[in-house]
């Protein structure tokens, strides 16, 4: 994939709403009875199991993190999490650490997120960060 190409037009569920970001225009959510009803369990299973976590501060997911204001693409999974490729002669090389979701494009162009950002990985070996959004639980390119 060249420079010249367009860019990829990619889905993704981040806070339980969908969003589309196509080439360099902003992201937007769409409209979705799926991320409705992602958000909509994620209000039911909080109200039933706050109770436990009153007071404690153990959680991953910190005020911070929730309100979008971490650090520049944190990862939300561990390094250990990894992307990896396995050749024909089944030697593996890590492409990426971090990696919660991924997707892999028709010319072998990966998007990939780490919980708060998006990245794309081209064939050639580019990394390019695309965007910064919190709690990305899911990514995909749309076909053209």
């Amino acid at each position: 994939m060249s420079d010249s190409s367009p860019a990829p037009t990619i889905a993704y569920l981040a806070q339980g709403r969908v969003r589309l970001k196509a080439g360099a225009a902003p992201p937007r959510t769409v409209d979705s009875l799926y991320g409705n009803s992602i958000r909509e369990k994620a209000v039911r299973a909080q109200q039933k199991h706050s109770w436990k976590a009153a007071g404690n501060d153990s959680s991953p997911f910190s005020g911070a993190v929730l309100w979008g204001k971490q650090e520049e693409g944190m990862d939300l999974v561990p390094k250990s999490w990894q992307l990896c490729r396995r050749s024909s002669k089944g030697e593996s090389k890590v492409l990426a650490a971090g990696v919660l979701a991924y997707d892999i494009g028709a010319d072998g162009t990966i998007v990939y997120t780490n919980g708060s950002a998006l990245f794309l990985l081209h064939p050639d070996g580019r990394k390019v960060h695309v965007l910064n959004e919190a709690l990305i639980e899911q990514v995909f390119f749309v076909p053209a």
